[in-house]
C-alpha cells in the first residue's frame, strides 16, 4: 500500500467530492429560484411561471399515459359498518393494469362530496390502520372516500415470483425504485404512472352517483403526499387539497443527504427552479392546506420556507385564507391533529 499512499495524501474527502459537487451546483440553482421568486410581483407574471414550471414537470416525467379507456370496475365485496359500508373495488387504469381500492360510502349518500386518499409507504396501503382511521373519520363527516393501493404495496405487489408466491423484489421503496429505474433508462419516470392511477381514480369517484362530481378533494401523506402533490399539478378537477408529510425544500432536504424514491426524483428539478412550493401553489387559489409534523425527516425548516412561499402566492389572489399550515407534534405520521385538521 506504501506506494499508493503519496497518490492520495494530496486529495481531501475523495469519497464525498462527487456528492459535494453536486451540493455546490444545488446551492447555486437554489439561490437563483430564490431571487426568481422574489421578482414575482403579480399574477401574471407568477401564472407564467407556473405554467412553465407545469411543462416542463410533464416533459421531465414523459407526460402521461393515454386517458379514457375503460375502467371496468368491479366490486368484490362489501364490509356494512352502519353509518357507512366498505365497498372493495377493482378497476383498470389501463388496459389489463389493475387498481385495487376500498371505497367508503356514508350512510344515505347522494351527491355528497368526495375524498380521494393516496396511501403512503406502508405494506398494508389501504388497510393500514392509521390511514383506515382518515378514511373512516371522513366517511363518518359525510364524504364518500376512495382509498388506493399504489404499486408496490396492499394487493398491487409487482414481482411475486409465480413459483414460490414470494416477492423477487420488495415491496415498496424498493419496487418504487426497482421499476423507476427501468422507466429513467426510457427516458421518462415512474411518478406519470402514480398521478395517471390518481386521475382515473377520480374518473372513477365520478361515476359513482353518491358523489358530486364538483366536490372533490384529495389527501395523502408520505409518498401520499407525493401522490397528492402531483395530482394538483395534474387535474383541475380537485377542489381541495391537503398534502400531508412530504412538502420540504429541495435544498434543505439534499443537505440532509437521504434518498428518495424513483417518483419523486425528477430530473431537471434544481436547474429548473421546481421545488416543493411549486407543487403546493399550483392550485392557487383553490383551497390547500399543508399537513406537517415537527420532528420529520422531510425537513420541518423546508416545509416553512415552502409554506411562506405559499402564502405570498395565494396573497396575489388576496385568498390568504385558502391556504392553511397545519404542524402536529410527533414523527413521520399522518398525525392525530393532522386526520382532525384534514376533516
Amino acid at each position: 500500500m506504501r506506494p499508493f499512499t503519496p497518490f492520495v495524501d494530496g486529495y481531501w474527502d475523495v469519497e464525498n467530492q462527487l456528492m459535494q459537487h453536486i451540493q455546490r451546483r444545488a446551492s447555486l440553482a437554489a439561490t437563483e429560484e430564490h431571487n426568481e421568486k422574489d421578482n414575482i410581483q403579480n399574477r401574471k407574471v407568477f401564472e407564467e411561471r407556473r405554467a412553465h414550471v407545469r411543462k416542463v414537470f410533464f416533459d421531465a416525467i414523459g407526460g402521461l399515459p393515454p386517458g379514457g379507456t375503460p375502467l371496468k370496475p368491479r366490486i368484490t365485496g362489501m364490509i356494512d359498518k352502519g353509518l357507512y359500508r366498505i365497498e372493495k373495488v377493482i378497476f383498470e387504469s389501463l388496459p389489463g393494469f389493475l387498481v385495487t381500492s376500498n371505497l367508503y360510502i356514508p350512510e344515505g349518500a347522494k351527491s355528497n362530496p368526495a375524498i380521494l386518499f393516496l396511501c403512503g409507504h406502508a405494506r398494508e396501503a389501504k388497510a393500514y390502520p392509521v390511514y383506515q382511521k382518515v378514511c373512516i373519520a371522513l366517511a363518518k363527516a359525510g364524504f364518500v372516500v376512495l382509498a388506493v393501493d399504489p404499486n408496490g404495496q396492499g394487493e398491487r405487489m409487482g414481482y411475486v415470483n409465480p413459483r414460490t408466491h414470494k416477492l423477487d423484489v420488495e415491496w415498496g421503496t424498493h419496487e418504487h425504485s426497482h421499476a423507476g429505474l427501468q422507466c429513467t433508462l426510457q427516458g421518462h419516470n415512474i411518478a406519470r404512472y402514480f398521478i395517471h392511477d390518481a386521475i382515473r381514480s377520480i374518473d372513477y369517484l365520478c361515476s359513482r352517483p353518491e358523489v358530486d362530481p364538483n366536490r372533490i378533494g384529495v389527501t395523502g401523506n408520505s409518498g401520499g403526499g407525493t401522490q397528492t402533490s402531483y395530482l394538483m399539478m395534474a387535474d383541475d378537477r380537485l377542489k381541495a387539497a391537503i398534502p400531508c408529510t412530504y412538502i420540504t425544500a429541495r435544498e434543505h432536504y439534499l443537505w440532509t443527504g437521504q434518498a428518495h424514491d424513483g417518483e419523486q426524483n425528477i430530473y431537471g428539478a434544481f436547474t429548473e427552479g421546481i421545488n416543493y412550493d411549486d407543487l403546493l401553489t399550483c392550485m392557487a387559489p383553490r383551497p390547500v392546506q399543508l399537513g406537517a409534523v415537527a420532528s420529520d425527516f422531510f425537513t420541518i425548516e423546508g416545509a416553512m420556507q415552502s409554506a411562506t412561499r405559499a402564502k405570498e402566492v395565494y396573497k396575489l389572489y388576496g385568498q390568504e385564507g385558502n391556504f392553511r399550515l397545519i404542524v402536529a407534534p410527533g414523527v413521520h405520521q399522518y398525525a392525530d391533529l393532522l386526520r382532525e385538521e384534514t376533516v
